[in-house]
């Protein structure tokens, strides 16, 4: 929510895809293109709708992805969510680090 009391427009995060957030444009401004949420939790992923290949994980294709940053391989927004995502239930903070491929290790 914008701290000043300016009527403010309201923009989709980069990574709407994944978060589903529109926020403030200044503070859109002030992280890359990123709500605060995805600034803090993810960093600005490249994400892209309906990618024809195989989820990594999943292997269902035409499905939301995002790609890793060093091969061409792809995880499914669904996916990213189930395993990168942290739960402090069920997951400790060194699982949720979204960083290397799990077919080529790039």
């Amino acid at each position: 929510m914008c701290e000043s009391s300016c009527i403010c427009e309201y923009t989709k995060c980069k990574n709407y895809l994944l978060c589903k957030r529109d926020e403030c444009q200044i503070l859109l401004d002030e992280n890359d293109g990123l709500c605060v949420y995805c600034a803090v939790m993810h960093g600005k992923l490249t994400i892209k709708k309906n990618i024809k290949d195989k989820c990594i994980l999943c292997l269902i294709p035409n499905k939301n992805g995002i790609e890793f940053a060093n091969c061409s391989h792809h995880i499914c927004v669904d996916c990213y969510k189930k395993k990168y995502i942290f739960d402090e239930t069920t997951q400790s903070d060194k699982d949720n680090i979204f960083t290397v491929c799990a077919i080529c290790n790039g």
